[in-house]
């Protein structure tokens, strides 16, 4: 959601989690899954805004897209959403620690991620099923409603256990914290198993295997495809390919 005015803008998709969710891999596979769409080849790029260091540089396997851009400034990832029709922008850290509506505190350390956060058309946040990672997911999906509205975050729920019995009760206690706070405005969670997880770390390439990727790539696209309907992003004229909805 780009604030300069008059030019072409592409989407800005914020990815983040806290340690071990897995944010950073999920990044990388939605911006995969999004450029292996012919219509969309040349036209995704994956931000690195955890990392100060080299400018964008096309990837070695995997020409159809901009496999790493390193964000410096606000300036730079706005130039790189005139560029591209998707721009993933991998935060790749816990926001709940730096995020809140006043850049005071540790966030005075991390402007860029705010800036990410701020500009963000969708902000996907990552937890793990445990405990601990659901009330940090639930604690940043608050805040962030301040920030920018609930609305325009997709919470999602990674490493699921396996077992029936374990993963009924996990999936039970997320919704049962997102009911309970003002973070149920979210919707509800993008939900991936630990087994999925696995296989995705194993096989990430060129084109990730779509039967993992789709229960993120698939909301990421009707989210994106419903704000631009309802008028919820000022994008202006982007030539949207929302193919696989």
């Amino acid at each position: 959601m780009s604030t300069k005015p008059g030019t072409w803008n592409g989407l800005l998709i914020g990815v983040a989690g806290g340690r071990k969710a897995g944010s950073s891999l999920l990044a990388k596979c939605l911006a995969e899954d999004l450029a292996s769409d012919a219509s969309n080849r040349g036209l995704v790029l994956l931000a690195d805004i955890a990392a100060a260091g080299a400018d964008q540089a096309p990837s070695q396997d995997r020409p159809h897209m901009v496999a790493r851009a390193h964000v410096r400034t606000e300036d730079d990832l706005e130039d790189l959403m005139g560029g591209y029709r998707f721009v993933i922008a991998d935060i790749g850290t816990d926001i709940s620690g730096f995020v809140g509506i006043e850049p005071t505190g540790a966030a005075q350390g991390a402007p860029l991620a705010m800036a990410a956060l701020r500009l963000s058309d969708l902000i996907v946040v990552v937890g793990t099923a445990d405990t601990r990672s659901l009330n940090s997911l639930v604690q940043t999906i608050e805040t962030l409603d301040g920030l920018v509205g609930a609305d325009r975050v997709l919470p999602v729920v990674n490493r699921l256990p396996r077992g029936f019995k374990r993963r009924l009760a996990a999936v039970f206690e997320t919704v049962r914290l997102l009911a309970s706070s003002s973070a149920f405005a979210a919707g509800d969670p993008v939900l991936i198993t630990e087994g999925d997880t696995v296989q995705l770390d194993a096989r990430a390439g060129p084109t990730p295997p779509w039967s993992l990727v789709r229960p993120l790539s698939s909301e990421v696209r009707l989210r994106l495809a419903t704000a631009l309907r309802i008028g919820g992003t000022t994008t202006t004229s982007v030539p949207s390919s929302f193919a696989g909805d």
